[in-house]
């Protein structure tokens, strides 16, 4: 006799398996990150489907076979089509996903990252305002390094600890010291780039806010290349220690 486990879970990604089988990777509220083979569920007729397209919120059970865990049941909670009509709501929601793919490991829950993703791809799919999508993307990475225990450090110097005066001389950011770093420690550093005090404000309010709180938060086009070169060199530096 097999255990059932019921769970509420989000869809990330899926493969072909056989000529009728999908293997899923899942977030689960109780369980992580799991992967799941739902059997014959390409075939047309599957009540499965319904349940398991890319990025729903569906309620789910499974039992644990002698390989993988078998879906056996699968009720779409909340409609998230529009993450899949949108081009670019897709891309960002894609990117998310690749992400959580990579570094969430082995079958731990969080509620932490449970909470922030059902914020993020909830927000992305009623959000109407293209520009706003940037601010998503970029909340969900901050505040999911942040969930895995990599808070970039912004209010202080990361090597010195002394407090930074945003308004006064030279900052500048090193992935691999995990924040920003004053004028007088940046001379000992390397791998160091020059940041605008006003993506550090932009980084704080990320972190600080909630997305429906989000102040209505002007980026200039240059702004948003610091901003993006900045959460890629720390995103490629921690995938380096993974």
């Amino acid at each position: 006799m097999f255990t059932q486990y019921k769970t509420l879970a989000i869809f990330l990604g899926a493969e072909n398996r056989g000529e009728a089988d999908r293997l899923f990777i899942v977030f689960t509220k109780k369980f992580g990150k799991l992967k799941i083979l739902g059997r014959a569920i390409r075939k047309i007729k599957s009540k499965l489907r319904a349940g398991t397209q890319l990025f729903s919120l569906s309620y789910i059970e499974f039992i644990q076979g002698r390989t993988y865990k078998t879906l056996i049941e699968a009720i779409p909670i909340k409609n998230l089509s529009f993450l899949r009509k949108d081009p670019e709501k897709l891309r960002i929601a894609s990117d998310i996903a690749d992400v959580l793919c990579f570094f969430l490991r082995g079958e731990e829950p969080d509620q932490k990252i449970w909470n922030l993703i059902l914020e993020v791809f909830l927000t992305l799919n009623k959000t109407q305002t293209v520009s706003f999508y940037f601010v998503i993307y970029h909340y969900f990475l901050w505040n999911f390094f942040s969930c895995l225990g990599y808070k970039i450090c912004l209010e202080q110097c990361a090597l010195c600890e002394k407090n930074l005066n945003l308004d006064f001389g030279n900052i500048y950011f090193d992935p691999e010291q995990g924040g920003v770093i004053c004028n007088s420690c940046a001379r000992k550093l390397k791998s160091i780039s020059k940041i605008n005090p006003k993506t550090v404000n932009f980084l704080n309010f990320l972190l600080q806010k909630k997305l429906v709180d989000f102040p209505d938060f002007k980026i200039t086009s240059q702004l948003k290349k610091e901003i993006e070169k900045i959460t890629q060199a720390y995103l490629q530096y921690l995938k380096r220690l993974y």
